[in-house]
């Protein structure tokens, strides 16, 4: 989207200097970026977990089957060896994927919601006996840490999808392939964009309002 944005600008305003195109390309996507994300913005943390449970892990959690399946289907054409290569990383990216969303799926949603009906009912960690035991600090560590790993998982997405050639006649399920890969790249960002700007911060208020 930044790409064909720049595009456009670069057409439009060819007179001005790169910072000011800088500025105007920074307002133009977030603009375009609040609005896309925008029922995510308002949401409380359950129906924000809730939302990103339903439109993201298990979508995500989806893919990474098909691809499994595709990858077993290409296991045994060796006619390209790019395309052997191919998928054989793009498996081990989907285990790494798999991991990431099952640990959402079992750690950090049930663990949202628990944090959020705690905030409702105006519970105070200070009150309680042992804390909690919840590891309330561990947790908002893990989620960013995890965005570590998201942020690795993209730049490996972007270095391994190399381009394919026009003289060269690919299986069909290699390119299925493709495609499933690319939706993944497309779901992580989005995943990572809302985490780090809708979930991170509503997951710090809340613990600040029951004092863990």
């Amino acid at each position: 989207m930044t790409k064909v944005i720049f595009c456009y600008l670069n057409s439009h305003f060819l007179g001005l200097h790169l910072p000011v195109l800088s500025y105007i390309i920074h307002k133009v996507t977030g603009t375009m970026t609040n609005i896309l994300f925008s029922r995510y913005r308002n949401c409380n943390l359950d129906e924000l977990a809730e939302r990103l449970g339903k439109d993201y892990y298990e979508m995500l959690a989806i893919v990474c089957t098909n691809v499994a399946a595709l990858a077993n289907e290409l296991e045994e054409d060796t006619a390209h060896p790019s395309t052997v290569l191919y998928t054989g990383m793009a498996v081990k990216l989907v285990e790494q994927v798999e991991h990431l969303v099952g640990d959402r799926q079992k750690n950090l949603m049930p663990y949202l919601l628990e944090l959020d009906a705690k905030k409702k009912e105006g519970h105070n960690c200070l009150n309680c006996s042992g804390r909690c035991h919840v590891g309330h600090a561990e947790r908002l560590m893990n989620l960013r840490a995890s965005h570590d790993s998201i942020k690795r998982l993209l730049t490996q997405l972007d270095m391994e999808a190399m381009p394919l050639h026009r003289d060269i006649e690919y299986p069909k399920a290699y390119k299925i392939l493709r495609n499933e890969m690319k939706e993944i790249d497309n779901m992580l960002n989005e995943v990572f964009y809302i985490e780090e700007l809708y979930l991170v911060p509503k997951v710090f208020e809340a613990q600040k309002a029951i004092n863990a």
